[in-house]
C-alpha cells in the first residue's frame, strides 16, 4: 500500500471513531436547553472572581449560585442566589465570609425559571473555594452638599445638607470669611451634630457680621476641611441688628443697683453737721512709732536674707460657668466669645465681641462675667489703668477672681510711679 493510501485510510478511521456529542439536556429530563461555559474562578482572598462564556442561544439571563455543597440538580434549591444578571455580563465578584464553597452559573428561561443543566467543568464547579479573610469594604465618606444660614430676629438659623444622615459634622462660626485652615483655626466652634439634627439655632454677638462652616468630624481629625463657598461654608456673612433689646432672649430684669460702683469713702477725720458732731473715728490709724537701732538692725538682716520675690506672671482665666453652660441667649453668647477668640487669645477679636455684647441688656452675672473678660483683654493688651475700672464692674460678683488682678495692677502702677521694677509682669 501507497503512503497516499495508508495516511486516507487512518484519516478515514479516525473520523469514523468520532462520537458525535448529543445536544445537551436538562438534567431531570426535558429537551435541549442552553448553558453557560468555560466558568472559571479565580480568588484573591478574600474575593472570588467569576467568569464565564455565555450560551449561543439567546436567553434571559443568568443567574448565580453559591453553596457550601457541590451544586446538582438535588441541590440548586438550597444553593444561595447572588445575583440575576444580564447576557454579556459574562462575570461576578463575590465577596462572601470566610468558608469553603462551590458556585455555578445557569440560564434563566423567558417564563421566569432557570434551566436545570448543570455540567461540571463547564458551568459549575466541583472543588470548594476557601476563603479565610474578611472583607471590609470602604467606608463612605460624609458630604456636606450645601449651607446656608440666615437671621430670623436674633437669632441665626443654620441649614445643613449632608449625607450620610447619621455623620457627625462640626459647625463654626468666624468674623472672618472661613476659607484656609488658617482662618478656621481662629474660628468659634458652635457645636457638634448629626446631620439629621440640621437645623441649628444660633445666638451670636449682635452688630457683627458672621460666617459658618460645617465640616465632617473625620475631614478635621485628617486636618483636610473643604472650603467651598455655598457648599462647606457660607459666602456671605449675617448679622443681628446691634439694638438694646433682643425678641427671643428673656427680657432683663435689671435691679435698682447701678451697674457703675459707687465710690468709697474712708473717713478717718470727725465732720460736723450743723451743731451735731460726728463722735470720733475709735478704729483711727494710731501714729508710727519708730523702731529702735537694734530691733531695726534684726529687721533689715532678715530682710536682706530672703530670696527676691518672683512674680508669676498673670494668665488668661476663663471660668467656669462658660466652659459648661448649657444655656442659650446672653450666657450662649459670652461663653462662645469666652473659649473662642479669648481663650485663644485673639486680644482685638475679643475686645470687639465683648464691647457689642456689653451694649445690650444682660442679666447681672453675665454682664460681671463679660466685664471680667474685657478686663483681661484691656490688661494683656497693656491698658492696666482701663482694665482695673472692667475689673471694678466685675468684682462684686467675682470677688476672689478678680482681686489678684486688681492687686497685681495696683503693684505694677505703684511701682512705674516710684520708678520700680515691674519686669516680673510685662503685661501691665
Amino acid at each position: 500500500m501507497s503512503r497516499r493510501a495508508f495516511s486516507l485510510a487512518v484519516l478515514f478511521l479516525a473520523l469514523s471513531s468520532i462520537a458525535v456529542m448529543p445536544p445537551a439536556r436538562a438534567q431531570d429530563g426535558g429537551v435541549f436547553a442552553p448553558f453557560p461555559s468555560r466558568l472559571r474562578v479565580a480568588v484573591r482572598d478574600p474575593e472570588v472572581r467569576l467568569t464565564w462564556r455565555d450560551a449561543a442561544a439567546d436567553v434571559a439571563g443568568y443567574r448565580v449560585y453559591r453553596h457550601t455543597e457541590e451544586i446538582t440538580a438535588d441541590t440548586l434549591a438550597d444553593a444561595t442566589l447572588l445575583e440575576a444578571v444580564e447576557a454579556g455580563t459574562e462575570t461576578y465578584l463575590d465577596r462572601p465570609e470566610p468558608g469553603s464553597y462551590h458556585y455555578a452559573v445557569v440560564a434563566e428561561t423567558g417564563a421566569g425559571s432557570v434551566y436545570r443543566v448543570l455540567i461540571p467543568f463547564r458551568n459549575r464547579t466541583t472543588e470548594a473555594v476557601r476563603i479565610t479573610e474578611t472583607f471590609e469594604p470602604e467606608e463612605v465618606r460624609t458630604e456636606v452638599r450645601a449651607i446656608a444660614a440666615e437671621r430670623s430676629a436674633d437669632e441665626v438659623r443654620v441649614e445643613i445638607d449632608a449625607a450620610p444622615s447619621d455623620r457627625r459634622l462640626v459647625l463654626f462660626r468666624s468674623a472672618r470669611p472661613l476659607d484656609s485652615t488658617d482662618a478656621l483655626a481662629r474660628a468659634t466652634r458652635v457645636t457638634e451634630l448629626a446631620a439629621e439634627e440640621s437645623p441649628v439655632t444660633d445666638f451670636p454677638v449682635p452688630g457683627i457680621g458672621y460666617y459658618y462652616g460645617a465640616f465632617p468630624a473625620e475631614s478635621l481629625a485628617e486636618g483636610e476641611p473643604r472650603f467651598e463657598p455655598g457648599v462647606t461654608v457660607t459666602a456671605e456673612p449675617v448679622e443681628i441688628p446691634l439694638t438694646t433689646t433682643r425678641v427671643t432672649l428673656p427680657p432683663f430684669e435689671g435691679g435698682p443697683r447701678s451697674r457703675n460702683p459707687l465710690p468709697f469713702l474712708r473717713i478717718s477725720e470727725p465732720l460736723e453737721d450743723g451743731d451735731a458732731q460726728l463722735p470720733q473715728n475709735p478704729v483711727a490709724m494710731q501714729p508710727r512709732l519708730p523702731l529702735d537701732a537694734e530691733t531695726e538692725a534684726a529687721v533689715n538682716g532678715i530682710l536682706e536674707s530672703l530670696p527676691e520675690p518672683q512674680v508669676e506672671p498673670l494668665e488668661p482665666v476663663v471660668l467656669r460657668e462658660d466652659r459648661s453652660t448649657a444655656e442659650k441667649g446672653p450666657a450662649y453668647a459670652l461663653s462662645t466669645i469666652a473659649t473662642g477668640a479669648f481663650d485663644a487669645g485673639n486680644w482685638q477679636e475679643a475686645e470687639m465681641l465683648l464691647e457689642n455684647l456689653l451694649s445690650t441688656s444682660l442679666p447681672p452675672r453675665v454682664a460681671s462675667r463679660a466685664h471680667f473678660y474685657l478686663a483681661q483683654a484691656y490688661y494683656f493688651t497693656d491698658r492696666p489703668r482701663t482694665a482695673f475700672l472692667e475689673f471694678l464692674l466685675a468684682q462684686d460678683d467675682y470677688y476672689l477672681e478678680t482681686r489678684r488682678w486688681i492687686d497685681r495692677i495696683l503693684s505694677n502702677l505703684a511701682a512705674e510711679a516710684s520708678g520700680g521694677d515691674t519686669s516680673g509682669d510685662t503685661s501691665g
